[in-house]
């Protein structure tokens, strides 16, 4: 009985640890990933001068294109919608 009672506690304190790493080692990773993603990640100001060079390198004119304000929304990080009007 007294063989039981001691497995029981073992098995409890090796079961406390391994909770205890998990956590540990799970806010590292998640930290870890977090700077992957702010370094792969693009800022509005640097996606709308892209777009807006790339429209300039298609001879699309600044006359042609009209900047709208969004709906805000959680999953979009641009401010404006732009439409372009070619003329015939």
């Amino acid at each position: 009985m007294e063989i039981k009672k001691r497995v029981v506690y073992i098995l409890i304190a090796i079961t406390v640890i391994l909770i205890i790493l998990n956590a540990a080692l799970g806010s590292r990773d998640n930290n870890l990933v977090e700077k992957e993603n702010a370094e792969d990640s693009l800022t509005r100001v640097s996606i709308e001068k892209t777009f807006e060079k790339t429209l300039s390198d298609y001879g699309i004119q600044p006359g042609w294109i009209k900047k709208e304000k969004k709906s805000k929304s959680k999953f979009d990080s641009l401010k404006y919608k732009y439409k372009i009007e070619i003329p015939t």
